[in-house]
């Protein structure tokens, strides 16, 4: 039994963000993922790999888009490139340039990572 005034597991309140690291929400479930959305400021982020047919595989790059509000949106289902959308192309960035780590279930990209990568994808 708990000693009196512990917290009940499921009431205790959620750990806080990690320290310079920003949540992503991935699709592809490999260490470097094939798209993920993330916020950054008041923007949402979707960066995405194409394929290479040429090659067999996937790009070396990340395409980058950039919704600009600050709606709560999770860009990997709303269509982002799609004629007239909302997502306009910020540019592209080395894979390389972004280090991921995963926690749990949770996914983060380091914030240095990601700031390097959105200088490099500037257009």
């Amino acid at each position: 039994m708990d000693a009196p005034g512990a917290l009940d597991p499921a009431s205790r309140p959620a750990k806080p963000p990690r320290p310079g690291r920003a949540v992503i929400r991935t699709q592809g479930c490999w260490e470097t993922p094939l798209a993920f959305g993330v916020r950054h400021g008041d923007a949402a982020l979707l960066f995405t790999r194409d394929e290479e047919p040429d090659r067999g595989g996937w790009s070396d790059s990340y395409t980058v888009r950039q919704r600009p509000d600050g709606d709560d949106v999770d860009p990997r289902w709303v269509l982002p490139l799609a004629p007239g959308s909302e997502w306009p192309l910020r540019g592209r960035t080395p894979v390389a340039t972004l280090c991921f780590e995963q926690h749990g279930r949770v996914s983060y990209v380091t914030r240095g990572s990601l700031e390097r990568a959105l200088a490099c994808a500037a257009v």
